[in-house]
C-alpha cells in the first residue's frame, strides 16, 4: 500500500512546489478579487484539435502501436485472472476434501460470495 502512495509522490516531487504556488495564487486571487472579478476560462475546441490534426503519419502509427499493446495487455490480464480464479476454486475444493479441519467459513476468491 505504501508503494501506491510513495510512487506518485516521488514522480511529482519536482513540480510539487510549483503546483502548490499556482494553487495558492489562485486561492489568493479568488479571496482578494472575489468570484465576480475572476477571469472566465474559455475553451476553444479548435485549440484542442489543431495539434492532433497536425500530427504526422509516424505519430499516428506510434499511437496505434501503443493502443494495440495496451489492448493486448488488457486481454492477457483477463486470461490471467480467469486462469487464477479457476485454480483458486479447484484448490479450495481440494483443501476442503483433503483436510477435515479446514474452516468451512473460508472462501476461495471473494469473501462471502465465492
Amino acid at each position: 500500500m505504501r508503494f501506491y502512495i510513495a510512487a506518485p509522490l516521488s514522480l511529482c516531487g519536482d513540480c510539487a512546489v510549483e503546483v502548490f504556488n499556482f494553487v495558492a495564487n489562485l486561492v489568493t486571487e479568488f479571496i482578494v478579487k472575489g468570484k465576480n472579478q475572476m477571469q472566465v476560462t474559455e475553451l476553444d475546441i479548435w485549440q484542442v484539435l489543431t495539434p492532433l490534426i497536425r500530427l504526422g503519419w509516424k505519430h499516428w502509427i506510434a499511437v496505434a502501436v501503443f493502443l494495440w499493446g495496451w489492448i493486448h495487455q488488457y486481454h492477457c490480464h483477463k486470461i490471467l485472472v480467469a486462469n487464477l480464479s479457476f485454480a483458486a476454486v479447484e484448490t479450495h475444493k481440494w483443501y476442503r476434501q483433503k483436510f477435515k479441519d479446514y474452516p468451512s467459513n473460508r472462501f476461495a476468491i471473494i469473501p462471502f460470495l465465492l
